[in-house]
């Protein structure tokens, strides 16, 4: 289940990140972009599901033999979760 669970939530954490990256914040002026609650929201579901995922596949590693695709795996996704936590900081109003 570990194995499988990271590489789901590394493919659903890809278009999260890719959809922020080319919207971006709305603009007030323009209709164009993702609105900010929403971008929030974004980041911190694929910040959590990306979490999990890691925790679980450690905790699958350590019952299991060390294999290359899952510690791959954990590696992208604790890469996602920091992104998406620097991201969700980033948008927070008053983060920076």
């Amino acid at each position: 289940m570990g194995n499988a669970f990271i590489w789901i939530a590394i493919l659903v954490a890809l278009p999260l990140l890719v959809l922020q990256l080319m919207f971006g914040v709305k603009v007030v002026a323009e209709d164009q972009g993702i609105p900010l609650l929403t971008l929030l929201f974004m980041n911190q579901f694929g910040a959590i599901l990306c979490a999990i995922a890691v925790g679980v596949t450690v905790r699958s590693i350590k019952n299991t033999s060390v294999q290359v695709k899952p510690v791959t795996g954990v590696f992208i996704a604790a890469a996602f979760a920091i992104v998406f936590i620097w991201r969700l900081i980033e948008l927070y109003p008053g983060g920076q």
